[in-house]
């Protein structure tokens, strides 16, 4: 008894029109990312329970996106594929999964070992998995790409917001703003004086990028910086043995400005900067 494996004509009539619309689905997906604005606007000011918001919402939307583009490859991958297929509550499930052809046709010997009931349950499940490929080439990829447009709108939004606020009350912390021609940047950041056991959360555009220990051989990060401005800001986790919690940082590429600079800060404090791409 042959299984679908061995015979998909008729689940492959329809493949390579489904492989071209996927593709063209597929390009859109990993090409749509949060565009950054080359008009500099004024800044927006925050407070910092409001800074904190606008950070959690773009974190949250980024895990989104990321669940959307999943489903969005993944049910791609079983409409172009012959090696799998859509079906439902096999196992009392009580939704649509997808599943390989070895895996439908184990499950059905398991329902029904001869050969008669083996034809009527696999060209049942052919016939499910068909109809279901139609809805979800016609009505849930469509709603699914409309989803993601909307993620990326509002993280256009919310990121442009991020990258051009200022927190009321909070001061630079030392640092200044800086023009590089070049990207990514280089960022070096160290203890220039005593190795106390300083450390440090960097963020940028209220990202959080990591967690650095300060030394006096210093650490070195880079980053894939955009066109446009990005603001860069380090968060005091602590004052060491002997705070307050001061650092030098210095930056690659800069064309206007101090490319190396310092901060002072108590512990829950914040030294930002604005970092300007290719201006």
């Amino acid at each position: 008894m042959k299984t679908l494996k061995n015979n998909p004509t008729r689940v492959t009539r329809t493949e390579q029109a489904i492989r071209l619309a996927c593709r063209s689905l597929l390009s859109i997906v990993l090409l749509g990312s949060v565009a950054v604005n080359r008009a500099q606007a004024l800044s927006y000011v925050l407070t910092p329970e409001g800074r904190q918001q606008y950070e959690a919402e773009y974190r949250t939307l980024t895990t989104q996106r990321q669940q959307v583009q999943n489903n969005i490859r993944d049910l791609c991958g079983v409409l172009s594929s012959s090696n799998q297929m859509f079906v439902y509550s096999l196992h009392g499930s009580n939704r649509w999964e997808y599943w390989s052809t070895n895996q439908v046709a184990a499950r059905l010997r398991q329902l029904s070992p001869t050969d008669a009931g083996y034809r009527a349950y696999w060209q049942m499940i052919l016939q499910q998995h068909l109809t279901y490929g139609n809805q979800v080439r016609n009505q849930l990829l469509p709603q699914l790409q409309q989803q993601l447009a909307g993620i990326d709108s509002r993280l256009q939004s919310v990121s442009y917001i991020l990258a051009n606020s200022v927190v009321q009350g909070e001061d630079s912390g030392g640092l200044t703003n800086v023009s590089v021609n070049t990207s990514p940047v280089h960022i070096k950041l160290w203890d220039h004086g005593s190795q106390d056991g300083d450390v440090v959360q960097l963020f940028v555009n209220g990202i959080f990028q990591r967690q650095i220990s300060l030394t006096t051989d210093g650490t070195t990060i880079s980053l894939p910086l955009a066109y446009g401005r990005h603001r860069l800001e380090v968060l005091a986790m602590n004052e060491g043995d002997d705070g307050p919690n001061t650092a030098s940082i210095k930056i690659t590429g800069v064309v206007k400005g101090e490319p190396e600079q310092q901060w002072r800060l108590n512990t829950g404090k914040r030294a930002s900067m604005w970092i300007n791409v290719g201006q």
